[in-house]
């Protein structure tokens, strides 16, 4: 992990902290926003039961069946907003948040 972080250090970010032996890295990095043109496109994505709803820079996707079985997937999401996506389960979600406001 601390090869991890330090790879992360001479990418330039800042903060850089890991979560377990897992490959979950915090950092400070500029803003990555997608155009607001293209979240108008994400109205396509929504089909029940699935659901996701956008808040600031993060998507929070509801998935009643699994996420295996939803569409909602990365790729999807990439494709239509031309930026790189990560999953994290909730409770990742609020470890991660929590070490964040460190």
């Amino acid at each position: 992990m601390e090869d991890l972080r330090a790879s992360f250090g001479a990418l330039g970010f800042s903060m850089v902290r890991t979560y377990v032996q897992s490959g979950n890295v915090v950092f400070e990095a500029p803003k990555n926003l997608p155009a607001k043109a293209a979240l108008g496109k994400l109205d396509a994505l929504n089909v029940l039961p699935d659901q996701f709803r956008v808040k600031g820079r993060e998507i929070y996707l509801y998935c009643p069946n699994g996420y295996g079985r939803t569409k909602l997937s990365n790729v999807a999401f990439e494709k239509l907003l031309s930026l790189e996506a990560t999953t994290r389960n909730w409770k990742t979600v609020n470890t991660l948040a929590e070490m964040s406001s460190e």
